[in-house]
């Protein structure tokens, strides 16, 4: 990073780079069909040869650290220097590391069957597998080799389950550790490089930077499911560093700072593993760059400039963003903002001429703006009572009261400008979402209300309140400065009474999973499972969706439902029924029920008895397979549990 000259978001720089140089082995190994020792030795010499360089780099500097190590004085203060300011934002960072790996050890991962998670474990076993045979997962074409379809952040976790001599079940609770310490510590760094240089101190920006990090940990998600908990094994958690990092970079463009053209150069590299890793970010970057862009040209219109170029009143009202240098930024975001609405409009029409459009009423995401503007007919928006309600809960709505009242305050921070009004110009959009849904689908659109920063104004809000409590301020303000931290505070939670009702609350999947909500009601199937040769298993989905995710058995399915799903009922059997899975196929029959989904009924994601296994298994196949002792052979038996040997009629 100090050979870029890069003094911003470094740690973030650096996994963006680590990223791209993981993505840059893979592909050429691939496409050679290399196998996984010698992506080990790709690894190594490269962490070898980067080593020495440092060293020789940095040669210089060696003996004081030497020598400081030596003595008696070696600390925090010494090591990061000596101002007080870096050393608290240094100590706070630390304190909020400390504190996510507590509560995760305490809680444990999120492994409540039948969640999202099992799909991305099964995901993890499939290369785990390919590198237990010193092979890498083959890819279907050579383009698939530069989108997330080669499941780059998929196999570098098997890979290093793989290389510690551990199973995936093994590895999930330091995996659930390392992303979410990841995503929250990016989100801290992201919030400490938006509130620097602004209206308040440099203590108050770490502080509001943790308490962003917080309202993250605690809110950030969609109807119950927290987002650092649900998606702790998902390839998105890791790109969204990949993201903070793109917007920071394009920030300090924007801004006009010092080395904004080697900045600029480094976007390409991030857009490449945000593609590469997983495409939802990507589109999120171009999205935000877009707004970003737009408030930033708003900002540049509203700051008149004296002869010599510098920046010297404000025709708008509040505390405006600062400028490096104010004609170099204007130039390059008037360029940009040009290039955009041309870029745009050619897209867009292009877009409607050529492409159909996805049905916008499928799965009921969308309304017809009709119902709200009758003259006008064929255009759709979000439906904001369904998705974007369950993603900003009433907690969000009250966050969005809060930044109104206080908008001109937030004017500095372009980010959260950008961020607040996204709702509007895309998911509320008639016309961003028919082009939305001529590259995708409508049951996907409302992912885009992540973008919207509302833990950051929170945690800004709320450091201004508290400053009003405490200050000399009357007595109306301090009372209405208290209610808003209360409320705050309070609708993180499920509130329910006559009049209010707010459901929509992570804080059902922040705790522990329950006992009989979790696989580990089937750890003697695991186990035995593990330590068959046999590599195929038919059941049911639930237990499939598992077996599949934390074994290395292979099971055909998608998720739990029963889409492709070999099916194990019918009408009438014979001899020959079991025939295509004589020899190389387990049949498990588990009629081991796991307990009432709380958080299925809760959410309405899945049935609150979808762990009532027991009922996919018909009377008629029962009889059949007891009665057919030479077609199926038990050789595993427990609670409720049989797994048979399924053999060729003789």
């Amino acid at each position: 990073m100090k050979l870029l000259n890069i003094r911003s978001l470094r740690l973030l720089t650096a996994l963006v780079f680590s990223y791209f140089l993981h993505i840059a082995n893979l592909i050429p190994l691939k496409y050679f069909q290399a196998g996984a020792h010698q992506y080990s030795l790709l690894v190594n010499a490269e962490i070898a040869l980067l080593t020495l360089y440092l060293l020789w780099h940095e040669r210089s500097n060696v003996r004081p650290w030497l020598s400081r190590i030596k003595g008696t004085n070696l600390n925090l203060i010494k090591i990061m220097g000596s101002d007080a300011d870096t050393v608290f934002d240094t100590r706070l960072g630390v304190s909020l590391i400390a504190v996510i790996v507590g509560y995760l050890l305490l809680v444990g991962p999120y492994t409540e069957v039948p969640a999202d998670a099992w799909h991305h474990l099964g995901e993890f076993q499939q290369h785990y597998v390919y590198l237990q045979q010193d092979q890498l997962r083959p890819i279907t074409s050579i383009w698939s080799m530069f989108t997330s379809y080669a499941g780059y952040w998929y196999f570098l976790h098997a890979y290093i389950a793989h290389v510690a001599d551990q199973t995936i079940a093994e590895s999930l609770q330091p995996l659930s550790i390392a992303t979410s310490v990841s995503f929250l510590l990016s989100v801290y760094l992201f919030a400490l490089f938006l509130f620097r240089d602004s209206s308040i101190s440099r203590k108050e920006a770490a502080i509001v930077s943790a308490l962003g990090a917080g309202f993250y940990a605690v809110h950030f998600g969609i109807n119950i499911f927290s987002y650092v908990r649900y998606y702790a094994f998902a390839p998105t958690m890791l790109n969204f560093v990949v993201y903070f990092s793109a917007v920071g970079v394009l920030i300090q463009f924007l801004r006009g700072e010092k080395g904004a053209d080697i900045l600029l150069a480094l976007l390409p590299i991030h857009l490449i593993v945000l593609a590469a890793v997983h495409m939802q970010e990507a589109i999120f970057f171009v999205i935000m760059s877009t707004a970003l862009i737009m408030v930033y040209f708003i900002e540049l219109r509203l700051i008149s400039v004296n002869p010599n170029g510098q920046e010297a009143s404000q025709k708008g009202v509040g505390q405006a963003v600062i400028f490096t240098n104010f004609t170099a930024a204007h130039l390059r975001v008037s360029i940009l903002f040009i290039t955009g609405i041309v870029l745009t409009l050619f897209v867009w029409i292009y877009s409607y001429v050529n492409l159909d459009r996805h049905d916008p009423l499928q799965h009921g995401r969308l309304i017809s703006i009709g119902d709200i503007l009758p003259f006008l007919k064929n255009m759709y928006i979000l439906n904001p009572v369904r998705d974007f309600y369950q993603v900003i809960t009433a907690w969000g709505v009250f966050i969005y009261v809060l930044f109104l009242i206080s908008v001109k305050k937030f004017r500095q921070y372009p980010y959260l400008m950008a961020g607040m009004v996204l709702p509007l110009l895309t998911v509320f959009n008639p016309l961003f979402t028919d082009f939305f849904l001529r590259y995708s689908w409508p049951e996907v659109l409302w992912r885009i209300c992540y973008l919207i920063p509302l833990p950051f104004v929170a945690a800004f809000v709320l450091l201004s309140s508290f400053k009003s409590v405490v200050g000399d301020v009357g007595m109306i303000r301090k009372a209405g400065s208290a209610l808003a931290i209360v409320l705050a505070l309070a609708l993180l939670f499920p509130l329910h009474n006559t009049y209010f009702d707010s459901r929509f609350s992570r804080i059902y999947t922040l705790g522990s999973v329950e006992r009989g909500n979790d696989y580990l009601i089937w750890a003697d199937l695991i186990e035995f499972l593990d330590k068959n040769p046999v590599k195929r298993v038919l059941t049911d989905p639930v237990s499939g969706y598992v077996i599949k995710g934390v074994t290395t058995k292979r099971y055909q399915g998608h998720k739990f439902h029963k889409i492709d799903h070999i099916n194990l009922n019918h009408k009438q059997y014979d001899s020959e029924t079991f025939l295509p899975y004589a020899h190389d196929w387990l049949l498990v029959v588990n009629k081991r029920d796991g307990e009432l989904s709380d958080n299925g009924e809760r959410a309405r994601h899945w049935p609150k008895d979808v762990l009532r296994v027991s009922q996919y298994y018909s009377d008629e196949l029962l009889q059949y397979v007891s009665g057919n002792p030479d077609l199926f052979k038990p050789i595993w038996e427990q609670d409720r549990i049989t797994v048979y040997q399924i053999l060729e009629p003789t």
